[in-house]
């Protein structure tokens, strides 16, 4: 009788090992896998660095309250102030006019960087000048335009071009009651060469800056 005592408790420390090993395995079987979600952010736009535009020229303008720098082969063909005419019915005033220097020897190929201000009078948003000023065109600052920002102001980029010569393409922004615009023109040259020149004034843009 003593001995069948003595294996009953026995019996008893057993059983309850099997049912916490029973718990323990069926618990560990319905856990899941750990993810690991990588969350870094997208990196920026690529701008210049400042090795690639150490060589680059600065052009500062006091009367419009502007300074940026400008690849060496460019020059200035046209002073402030000139008076040109502009799709907007606002008066336009050209800052700078620079020119590509071109190698291959083309006489007749141009390229065009132009930097214009107009006064911006009835303090529109860019998306209206843009409305306002390329409509009659057929341009739309929803379907022909993207954000673009210049020394963090709002702006507009032009995707499928403007009109005007064989290419022309731009960016326009606003600041202190004034519409700035940044456009490319080019003359019988390749597309691919008016694309790098677009390419060269958002360069240039990327060292903008507003007084």
């Amino acid at each position: 009788m003593q001995r069948g005592f003595i294996q009953l408790p026995i019996l008893l420390i057993l059983a309850v090992v099997v049912l916490v090993g029973a718990y323990y395995v069926g618990t560990s079987a319905g856990k899941l896998p750990q993810i690991n979600v990588n969350l870094t952010p997208p990196l920026p736009p690529e701008v210049p660095s400042s090795n690639e535009t150490a060589n680059w020229k600065t052009y500062t303008s006091s009367n419009f309250g502007l300074t940026f720098k400008y690849p060496p082969g460019i020059m200035k063909i046209a002073r402030e102030n000139t008076v040109i005419s502009t799709a907007s019915p606002e008066s336009g005033i050209d800052v700078v006019v620079f020119k590509i220097i071109e190698t291959t020897g083309c006489k007749d190929c141009s390229r065009i960087i132009s930097f214009n201000v107009a006064d911006n009078t009835k303090n529109l948003s860019i998306n209206k000048y843009v409305e306002q000023t390329f409509s009659p065109v057929g341009l739309s600052s929803e379907k022909d335009f993207q954000k673009y920002t210049v020394d963090g102001e709002d702006g507009l980029i032009s995707i499928n071009g403007l009109p005007g010569q064989e290419y022309r393409a731009g960016v326009l922004s606003t600041h202190k009651n004034k519409i700035y615009s940044f456009e490319v023109s080019t003359w019988q040259v390749s597309t691919a060469q008016s694309e790098e020149t677009f390419s060269t004034l958002k360069q240039i843009l990327s060292t903008f800056r507003f007084d």
